[in-house]
């Protein structure tokens, strides 16, 4: 090592000779000046060109690409275009008596932690994405007077669900999820017990003429030697909605939950808000005497502006505000649904959202009407009964006060036709309860009765039942261990469950067919798409049968078919009025003649029901 450093300096460091320029012509210069480029291009003219026509080339080429890139825009048709829809126009809902969802504990009570629970079941399993709370605050369940619905605090949550804590969380982690939360609220009456009834000014004061409540009595309750007007329960009483003072207050209530984080609220009951006492009723109850204004005053309690700040008007607001009309005993009729007025006008628009009855059972009716006919749900009727109202209608198969039944095409109709599909919790099974007055004793409710509860066909107790999430029941309760749940199904008759209806191999259900028309409502056409019948040259109506086409400008139109069971043999359908070609979305009860997904090559489809309700639903090729 030391050698080699001794001897580096006695070493050279040589480069490579450099290259002298010399006077020889045979010699290479090593590099072009510019005079010998000048002396080249007179030599090689060609090469001159040649550069001259790359050049001219690149910019034709480049200017023809930006030309055309131009016309492309220019000429390229648009992208069509897409509403901006609110959340309950977009999505889903899924409508929850919290009480009788699902139980964290073992009290046989379904809570808000339960509801937290079953966060997968309504996102992920039903597709819903928002949520509406049914009534929970303080005094529907945990009450002196026995009965389920009353309102003690408006305030607070009814301590059978939980607390306000326990209601923070599940709001939070609904948003988290991307699940709104809408909260009912009912403004025309509240409890006998609640602190409000000490304020006579509170309370609408009985009127000289004898008026009847719901249930057939004087509409009358005394408080403190003073008459007071009571329209439902004997455990109500109504709150005089043309006071300001109330009003003030109501607001205040409405600011108080929206501060909560709720997207929004439902007012239940809206149908009693104000009784009519002169003029000609508009909408009647089932016992004569009483009449509903449904002009009302609802307006006062319009949510307007931001989320903490409502204020008296019926201008554009910030969060949903819904309307279910109640529990007045009568159904739909031949002419327009009068809860449409809840919706206000143009120049004053009310409500967002209308619950509509076209699909419940007996579409509302709790008694036999003039007309037998004003009982059947089909779209025939919905198309007549609400012309421009469609998207402001809330689409239901039941509700608190209306019990589930088992009409698979109503099922189907609320998803495929114009308006904002809700479903009222188990009606996703199309299972009907058997109507009864007998309350369970053993788990929710518990013994306590929800008003009405005059007759098999006229309570709602059925509406308020526990969940069939299983047969024996410990999805709904790890308190139940014996039978208590599944004679609970049977004394109902209840005939699906969650379990059996996802079970494997059970083959199709109607909560499947709910799956596929979640996820198809998504397309265009279906979700803010315009309606109008099936209706082409010697078209022949087929009993029962109903066809209509949703259609959004530059997007793939729908077809929809209705058969009842009734239609029992089959017939041809030509399609080409509509679409050249289709191909079928939803087939209910799957047909192996006619599979889903698959492009149909005829113009012509077979449709048959096979003796059972069957949906289909084509989109345009």
């Amino acid at each position: 090592m030391n050698g080699d450093l001794e001897n580096s300096a006695e070493e050279h460091v040589r480069f490579l000779p450099s290259i002298k320029p010399t006077d020889k012509g045979d010699e290479i210069q090593p590099l072009l000046t510019r005079n010998d480029l000048i002396l080249l291009d007179s030599r090689e003219p060609n090469w001159k060109r040649a550069r001259w026509s790359l050049f001219v080339f690149f910019w034709i080429v480049w200017l023809g690409l930006l030309a055309a890139a131009i016309l492309i825009i220019i000429f390229t048709p648009r992208c069509p275009p897409r509403p901006n829809l609110e959340f309950w126009q977009s999505k889903v809902g899924y409508w929850v008596d919290p009480f009788a969802f699902k139980d964290s504990g073992k009290d046989k009570i379904g809570d808000i932690r339960g509801l937290i629970d079953s966060l997968s079941y309504i996102k992920d399993t039903i597709g819903a994405g928002y949520v509406v709370l049914g009534s929970a605050v303080y005094g529907h369940y945990t009450n002196s007077r026995g009965e389920l619905g009353l309102t003690e605090n408006f305030t607070n949550v009814d301590p059978a669900v939980g607390n306000m804590d326990d209601l923070r969380t599940m709001i939070r982690v609904f948003h988290k999820n991307g699940l709104e939360v809408v909260m009912t609220l009912d403004f025309n009456s509240v409890s006998v017990d609640h602190p409000w009834t000490k304020e006579g000014t509170f309370l609408n004061a009985a009127t000289p003429n004898r008026m009847f409540s719901r249930d057939g009595r004087d509409a009358v309750h005394v408080v403190n030697r003073s008459a007071y007007y009571s329209v439902t329960s004997v455990n109500k009483i109504d709150l005089n909605l043309q006071s300001n003072e109330v009003i003030q207050r109501l607001l205040e209530v409405v600011k108080f939950w929206l501060a909560e984080g709720v997207d929004g609220i439902l007012l239940s009951d809206a149908a009693f808000f104000v009784e009519e006492k002169d003029e000609e009723p508009s909408i009647k109850l089932a016992k004569s005497g009483v009449s509903i204004d449904s002009s009302l005053s609802l307006c006062r309690i319009q949510i307007n502006g931001s989320k903490n700040t409502p204020q008296h008007s019926c201008s554009g607001t910030a969060a949903l505000l819904a309307v279910d009309a109640g529990d007045y005993g009568y159904g739909l009729a031949e002419g327009p649904d009068e809860s449409v007025k809840f919706l206000g006008s143009l120049e004053s628009p009310a409500a967002h959202l209308v619950i509509s009855r076209q699909f419940v059972k007996n579409r509302g009716w709790k008694t036999v009407p003039v007309k037998e006919s004003w009982m059947v749900g089909d779209v025939k009727s919905y198309g007549k009964m609400y012309e421009n109202d469609k998207p402001n209608l809330g689409l239901v198969t039941s509700s608190p006060s209306d019990q589930r039944h088992n009409n698979v095409l109503a099922l189907a109709a609320i998803f495929l036709l114009p308006g904002s599909p809700v479903l009222y919790y188990g009606s996703e099974l199309a299972t009907a309860f058997k109507p009864s007055q007998s309350v369970p004793r053993n788990l929710f409710p518990m013994g306590r009765i929800s008003f009405p509860n005059l007759s098999e066909t006229d309570n709602t107790l059925t509406c308020h039942l526990p969940m069939p999430w299983s047969r024996y029941g410990l999805e709904f309760s790890t308190g139940i261990n014996d039978a208590t749940f599944s004679d609970y199904l049977q004394s109902f008759t209840v005939g699906e469950t969650v379990e059996s209806a996802l079970s494997a191999g059970r083959g199709p259900t109607p909560l499947k067919l709910v799956q596929k028309l979640v996820a198809l409502r998504k397309a265009p056409s279906i979700l803010w798409g315009d309606f109008e019948w099936f209706n082409p040259p010697f078209f022949t109506e087929t009993n029962g049968v109903e066809i209509f086409v949703r259609r959004a400008n530059k997007f793939s139109p729908f077809i929809v078919a209705l058969l009842p069971a009734s239609v029992n043999d089959g017939f041809v359908q030509d399609l080409s009025s509509v679409c050249a070609s289709v191909t079928p979305r939803v087939v209910y009860p799957p047909k192996t003649e006619m599979l889903e997904g698959i492009q149909v090559k005829s113009k012509s489809v077979y449709l048959s029901s096979d003796s059972s309700p069957s949906v289909y639903v084509f989109e345009c090729n």
